[in-house]
């Protein structure tokens, strides 16, 4: 399990680390390496200049760190200084390139949007970066240096063609579409652009950029793969590491919180007595939901837990250390190196890393064909419980922290399947009841083919003695 502690500081203060969340001094993010080159932007201005906001918090100073690395490892980074000398001021007058419109969309409709979250907001400003940095064949310059009124609706048909979109799931390219969609509106409202690119299209190219279906996926966790996973956790790794892995693989299938939001866990809120832990949905990676909400601890979780209670001197972690942290009770950013290893060994492959921290070709061919994601973890948390009869979908929804029943039957493909469960119980309950008022009675209790026959008998019999009767006939017979 890799140990992480913060990516981000601030390197030019002399208040000490104690009173950084409130002093002055702009955040840096440590240096981070890549591709032969090493980073450490001026965050602060980073977010000043290119967000449109102003850094007040560690965890905002993380969030964006972490913006920045990503941008970084697509290749899609552009400093503060090169966007502040490369982008003119946001305007509505016609002319303008394709990255100041981004920038004037993002203040009035992205940053003024009071109900999203800093998370969504910055994942949005991605996908329209991604945008924004894309060659169309036969291009020299990416997007965004156009004019917005040179962009036709063929441009956006070969970025949504180009590899890297066509990898997408339905539901991650339907993010992309609406915020394509809406900058292009917005170009039009704004008078940066005559025409509409996407509504002014025929219906076939509008067709080419339409919505996608959410591909469910439906990868299940035998008990046997279980069993080989944590027997996997346990040979890959030192002791220490080895326990914490096989706690948050139990801990993910007995609770079904997501991976952020088990690595945000503090033993603050483990409620011992009350048997329950509290997902506060706060952090950076555990606040998808924004709701806080209490998943019940069950006792094969519970005992997992109290073998993690303490640190390596015996001592119990304090209220405010991480349950799935480091050995001091640091948080841990990911457990992707883990986790990896964890999955290729049990499915009895050798596992190979290379000197930048990646998986060897060869290995992360075989990750792709396993296609076990730890969040199928949290999917088969569900399936289980449905699968018991003794949760109900509104139960799980409670545990998953869903809004609706419907976005958790969807979830677990529930739909069509939990109808033909509740016949079944419906009819084995009327079976129940039946046998019990013939024992009360004491008839005798038939079988159910006993029963279908005596109906089937009855019925005959009643159409003979109707057919004993007389007929009236028309005309004569002979």
């Amino acid at each position: 399990m890799t140990t992480t502690t913060t990516t981000v500081w601030k390197r030019t203060c002399n208040h000490g680390e104690a009173k950084w969340p409130k002093c002055p001094c702009p955040w840096y993010l440590k240096q981070f390496k890549w591709g032969g080159k090493v980073y450490d932007p001026n965050l602060s201005r980073y977010a000043r200049v290119v967000l449109d906001e102003e850094l007040t918090t560690k965890t905002r100073a993380e969030a964006v760190g972490e913006l920045v690395r990503t941008a970084i490892r697509e290749g899609t980074y552009t400093s503060a200084k090169q966007q502040k000398n490369a982008q003119p001021e946001p305007s509505s007058a016609p002319g303008q390139t394709i990255s100041a419109l981004i920038k004037a969309f993002d203040k009035a409709t992205i940053a003024a949007d009071v109900e999203k979250r800093d998370t969504t907001k910055d994942g949005d400003r991605g996908c329209l970066a991604r945008f924004a940095a894309f060659i169309p064949p036969k291009r020299k310059q990416p997007l965004g240096d156009w004019p917005i009124e040179q962009l036709s609706i063929d441009d956006v048909i070969a970025f949504r063609t180009s590899a890297p979109m066509r990898a997408l799931q339905g539901s991650s390219w339907n993010k992309y579409r609406d915020l394509i969609v809406g900058l292009l509106r917005f170009a039009k409202a704004e008078g940066a652009c005559a025409r509409d690119v996407f509504a002014d299209a025929d219906e076939k190219r509008q067709s080419l950029l339409g919505r996608g279906k959410s591909n469910r996926r439906t990868q299940r966790v035998s008990e046997d793969l279980e069993a080989r996973l944590l027997a996997a956790a346990g040979r890959a790794f030192g002791e220490l590491t080895a326990t914490r892995l096989q706690a948050i693989i139990v801990a993910a299938i007995e609770t079904g919180m997501r991976r952020g939001e088990l690595l945000a866990l503090l033993w603050r809120d483990v409620n011992w007595d009350g048997g329950y832990i509290i997902v506060r949905a706060e952090e950076v990676g555990a606040s998808k939901t924004g709701t806080q909400r209490k998943v019940p601890l069950s006792e094969r979780l519970r005992d997992e837990l109290l073998a993690l209670r303490t640190d390596p001197t015996g001592a119990q972690f304090g209220a405010a250390s991480y349950v799935f942290g480091n050995a001091i009770g640091e948080k841990l950013t990911t457990i992707r190196k883990a986790w990896h290893t964890a999955v290729l060994r049990a499915h009895g492959h050798a596992v190979e890393w290379t000197k930048t921290g990646g998986l060897s070709p060869a290995c992360s061919a075989q990750l792709d064909r396993i296609d076990l994601h730890f969040h199928d973890l949290r999917h088969e948390a569900g399936c289980r419980w449905l699968e018991s009869k003794h949760f109900n979908l509104e139960e799980i929804r409670q545990m998953y922290g869903h809004t609706t029943v419907a976005q958790t039957a969807h979830y677990l493909h529930a739909e069509a399947s939990s109808a033909l469960s509740a016949m079944q119980r419906y009819d084995a309950a009327r079976r129940r009841q039946r046998d019990e008022a013939q024992r009360a009675t004491g008839t005798t209790n038939q079988t159910e083919t006993g029963l279908a026959t005596s109906k089937t008998t009855a019925k005959r019999q009643q159409r003979q003695n109707a057919s004993a009767g007389p007929r009236l006939v028309k005309g004569r017979k002979c």
